[in-house]
C-alpha cells in the first residue's frame, strides 16, 4: 500500500511503474473536483488499481463484467479502476470514479450509512453520472461530442426525465445516457454559474427530489430544464454539422440495423483473394465474428464462440483487432478465456481453432506477416502496453517498443521490413492533456520516426496494398474523419471526409480500389465500402502540417512510490436492525449485519430473528475466504419450525455447520 496526500493506494507487484501517475491523478482529481464541487473530505480515500480488466474482473470488492471501467462502493468509502495501458484512460476514470466518492460523501456519510444508502434509488442517474464526467473536463470530449451530435441530428436525444435510471436504455445507449446527463451540467455551469453545480449536490442529499433542488437552486424544474438544454445543443450541433455529409455519401452501405437494438459493426478486413470481409459484431448481444461475402452481398456468423466453447470465451475489439494471411487460410484475433488473454488463429479451411498462449499480463491486436510465421501484436506487461513480435506459434517473444507510452494499433508494411503504429503522449494543454501519433519501426535497424503531428488524436493506420500510403483517423476537425498520407518524401495528409458523426477502422481492398469503413449514425455502427478514386476527388482541400523532426521525449517511467504492506483491518459494511414489541410476538428482532476487510478477501455475513412469545429464533452466521482459487467458506444456521397437527402445536429446532470449497 502506497500514501499520498488525501489517499491510501491499494496496490500489487507489477503495478510498480504506474504508481507515480496514479498518485498524480488522484491528487489532481482531490483538487480539481472538490473545488468544483465546494465539498471537502474529512477522511482519507482508498483506491485500488488493478493492472488490467482480467485481474480486476476477480476482485473481491464487487463484482463487475466486461464493459466496467470502474466502481465506487459506498461502505468503506472506496474506488477501484483497471489500467488498459494508456494514461487518457487512467486519468479519465480515476477522475469519474472520485467524483461519485465525493458525491456519496455529501450524500449518504452520517449516522447509519447503512439507512442513508437506501436513499440511492431516489437520486437520478443523470445527475450522478453526469456529475462524475463533467468533473473531467475535456479529457473524454471527442466521444462526449460523438454520440450527442449523432443524437441531436438524427433524433435519437434521450430527455433527462427518462434517464432516472438506465436499465431501460437500450445497448450502446448508456454512454448516450451519461453524456447528455454531462451535457446538463455543463450548461447549468455555463448558464446559472459552476458553483451550482456543487449546490445542487447539496440540495438534493437535504430533499431527496431532484424536481425540488432544482427549484432552490435554479428557479425551475426537470421539463424546464431538460426544455433549456435541448434548445442549447440544437444550437450547438445543427450548426456544427452544416456542410457535412452523411455516410451514405462516401461509400455503399454492407451491414445495416435489424430493427431492435443498436448494434455495432467495427474492425473490417479483407480477404486476399476481396471476395470476403471480416469483422466483429455484436448483433447477437456479444462480440463475435462475421464473414460478409462480396458477392452475395450477406453477412454469416463464424459462431466461434458457440463451437469452440472450451477455447474462447469473449473476442476483443479495438485497433488492429483482425488478420488475414496473405494465402487466406488463416484468421488472427485475441480473446479471453477464464480471465486470461489469448491470440487464436482460425484455421478458415479446416475450420480448426487454435489457441496460442502468450507469456505476458495481456496481449491484443495480432497482425500476421504475409510468411504466415510470424505476428507482431499489443501486449502488456506490468500494466504498459507496448509492440511485440513472436512466431505464429508464440515462442521466440521479442519486445520491439520499451516505452511507458502507450502504444495501438499495428500494422505490417507489404515489404514486412517496418511496422506502423500508434501511441499515446502528454501535450501541455490543460484541456486536452494525450494525443496520439503514428509512429513507424524498421524491424532491420530498431529505428523509431513520428510521421503525424496533427495538434490531435490519430488512430487506426491502414496501410495501401503497395504500403506507399497510410490511411487513418483523425478528430482534428470536431468529428472523427479519414485522413490520407502518403509516406513518400515530405507529403502533407489529405482530409478524405467531412462526417457529420465519425467514421472508424478504414481498411483497403486488396487491389486498392475501395476501402471498408465504419461510421456511427443513429446510436449505432456499420460498415460501408466506398471508391478510393471517388473518395480522391471529393476530398476537401485541407491539408494538415506533418513534422518530420526526430522523436521528442516521450512518458519517462516514474520512480517508483514508497510503500508499506497491507495490513489486516476488518469493519462494517452493512448493518440493519429492526426492534419493537407486539401483544401477539412478544419482544420481537430482527437484524442484518454484513462486515469485511479492505481487499474483500474475508467477508462475514449475520443475521437473526427472534420473537420471545414464540420461542422463535432463526440465525445464519456465514463466512468466506476468497483470497485464492478455490474459495473457502463455513457456515452456522439454526431454524425454528413449528406445526400445528390438530390440536397440538409442536416445535422443532435444527442446527447445522458446514464446510465448503467453491471452484472456480
Amino acid at each position: 500500500m502506497s500514501k499520498t496526500e488525501h489517499f491510501d493506494i491499494y496496490s500489487y507487484p507489477g503495478s510498480e511503474l504506474l504508481l507515480e501517475s496514479c498518485a498524480r491523478y488522484l491528487e489532481d482529481a482531490y483538487k480539481s473536483v472538490t473545488q468544483k464541487l465546494q465539498v471537502e473530505l474529512p477522511v482519507r480515500s482508498s483506491f485500488f488499481l488493478f493492472n488490467s480488466h482480467n485481474e480486476f474482473e476477480q476482485n473481491n470488492i464487487v463484482d463487475v463484467g466486461e464493459g466496467t471501467g470502474g466502481v465506487t462502493e459506498a461502505f468503506k468509502d472506496r474506488f477501484l479502476v483497471f489500467n488498459d495501458g494508456s494514461q487518457a484512460w487512467l486519468d479519465h476514470v480515476i477522475t469519474h470514479e472520485f467524483t461519485h466518492r465525493v458525491q456519496f460523501q455529501v450524500l449518504y456519510a452520517g449516522f447509519w450509512k447503512s439507512v442513508r444508502l437506501l436513499k440511492s434509488v431516489l437520486y437520478p442517474l443523470w445527475f450522478m453520472e453526469g456529475m462524475a464526467e463533467y468533473t473531467t473536463g475535456e479529457l473524454d470530449a471527442t466521444q462526449r461530442d460523438l454520440v450527442l451530435r449523432d443524437a441531436v441530428t438524427s433524433g435519437q436525444y434521450i430527455p433527462l426525465d427518462l434517464l432516472h435510471g438506465f436499465n431501460h436504455v437500450k445497448p450502446h445507449q448508456v454512454t448516450l445516457s451519461y453524456k447528455t446527463g454531462n451535457a446538463a451540467l455543463n450548461f447549468i455551469s455555463q448558464e446559472y454559474g459552476s458553483q451550482k453545480v456543487g449546490e445542487l449536490l447539496v440540495a438534493l442529499a437535504q430533499k431527496f427530489d431532484i424536481n425540488s433542488a432544482l427549484q432552490e437552486k435554479l428557479g425551475l424544474d426537470l421539463a424546464t430544464l431538460n426544455s433549456k438544454l435541448k434548445e442549447h445543443l440544437d444550437e450547438v450541433f445543427l450548426d456544427q454539422v452544416k456542410g457535412l455529409k452523411e455516410p451514405e455519401e462516401y461509400g455503399r452501405a454492407l451491414t445495416f440495423p435489424d430493427g431492435l437494438y443498436p448494434v455495432f459493426d467495427s474492425n473490417p478486413v479483407y480477404t486476399p483473394d476481396g471476395r470476403s470481409i471480416y469483422y466483429l459484431t455484436d448483433k447477437g448481444g456479444f462480440t463475435e465474428l462475421f464473414r460478409y461475402d462480396c458477392d452475395l452481398q450477406r453477412s454469416l456468423p463464424l459462431n466461434i464462440q458457440k463451437r469452440f466453447p472450451r477455447l474462447v470465451e469473449n473476442i476483443q475489439r479495438g485497433g488492429s483487432a483482425l488478420s488475414v494471411s496473405s494465402d487466406g487460410s488463416s484468421l488472427f484475433f485475441a480473446g479471453e478465456s477464464k480471465q486470461t488473454d489469448y491470440i487464436y488463429q482460425y484455421q478458415i479451411h479446416r475450420d480448426k481453432l487454435k489457441r496460442i498462449k502468450i507469456p505476458l499480463d495481456g496481449a491484443s491486436q495480432p497482425q500476421v506477416f504475409a510468411n504466415g510465421k510470424q505476428i507482431v501484436f499489443v501486449g502488456m506487461k506490468n500494466g504498459l502496453r507496448d509492440i511485440y513480435m513472436a512466431m505464429a506459434n508464440g515462442k521466440q517473444l521479442r519486445n520491439l517498443t520499451n516505452t511507458f507510452a502507450d502504444e495501438s494499433s499495428p500494422r505490417v508494411f507489404p515489404d514486412e521490413s517496418k511496422i506502423i503504429f500508434s501511441r499515446e503522449s502528454p501535450v501541455k494543454e490543460v484541456s486536452e492533456r494525450y494525443r496520439r501519433d503514428l509512429w513507424t519501426l524498421s524491424l532491420v535497424s530498431g529505428e523509431e520516426k513520428k510521421i503525424t503531428d496533427m495538434e490531435a488524436t490519430v488512430t487506426d493506420p491502414a496501410l495501401s496494398p503497395s504500403g506507399h500510403e497510410v490511411l487513418f483517423v483523425c478528430d482534428s476537425e470536431v468529428v472523427q474523419d479519414i485522413y490520407q498520407l502518403s509516406l513518400a518524401g515530405n507529403a502533407l495528409p489529405s482530409r478524405w471526409t467531412e462526417i457529420v458523426t465519425g467514421l472508424f477502422n478504414p481498411a483497403y481492398s486488396p487491389d486498392g480500389k475501395n476501402i471498408v469503413f465504419g461510421a456511427y449514425r443513429k446510436g449505432e455502427q456499420h460498415l460501408y465500402q466506398g471508391s478510393v478514386e471517388r473518395l480522391r476527388q471529393e476530398r476537401p482541400n485541407d491539408p494538415v502540417s506533418v513534422s518530420s523532426q526526430p522523436a521528442p521525449a516521450l512518458f519517462t517511467a516514474p520512480r517508483v512510490s514508497s510503500s508499506v504492506s497491507y495490513g489486516f483491518r476488518a469493519s462494517t459494511d452493512f448493518f440493519f436492525p429492526i426492534l419493537f414489541y407486539s401483544s401477539t410476538e412478544g419482544l420481537f428482532t430482527s437484524a442484518y449485519w454484513q462486515a469485511s476487510e479492505m481487499l474483500g478477501n474475508h467477508q462475514l455475513q449475520a443475521a437473526v430473528t427472534y420473537a420471545s412469545a414464540l420461542d422463535f429464533l432463526n440465525y445464519q452466521v456465514f463466512y468466506s475466504y476468497l483470497r485464492f482459487r478455490p474459495q473457502f467458506f463455513f457456515a452456522f444456521v439454526g431454524d425454528t419450525q413449528q406445526n400445528v397437527i390438530l390440536t397440538t402445536r409442536e416445535t422443532r429446532r435444527e442446527d447445522a455447520q458446514f464446510l465448503g470449497v467453491n471452484y472456480p
